[in-house]
């Protein structure tokens, strides 16, 4: 009864009001953007998780200290780029 609409939110997926606007496309690139780096961290962590997994499984500790502590370090930083990145444009 206000001045303000109240519809229901979508627990998923893009408003339907963006469909046929001028800023469509830049905005769904940039959605596509941001999920598929999502992801691709989200893929990179398992990756690290799993290769923790198998060194303990496999007792290998040169695994351990070598291989997935630099793999956790080269991913920080390359989040961090990433981060910069962003604030800056």
């Amino acid at each position: 009864m206000g001045l303000i609409k109240v519809r229901d939110t979508y627990p998923f997926g893009v408003d339907p009001v963006w469909h046929g606007t001028r800023s469509e496309l830049p905005f769904l690139n940039s959605l596509k953007m941001k999920m598929s780096i999502l992801l691709g961290v989200a893929q990179m962590n398992l990756g690290i998780v799993m290769s923790y997994c198998n060194a303990i499984f496999f007792r290998n500790r040169v695994n351990v200290w070598y291989v997935l502590i630099s793999n956790i370090c080269y991913g920080e930083i390359l989040l961090y780029r990433i981060q910069v990145r962003v604030e800056n444009n």
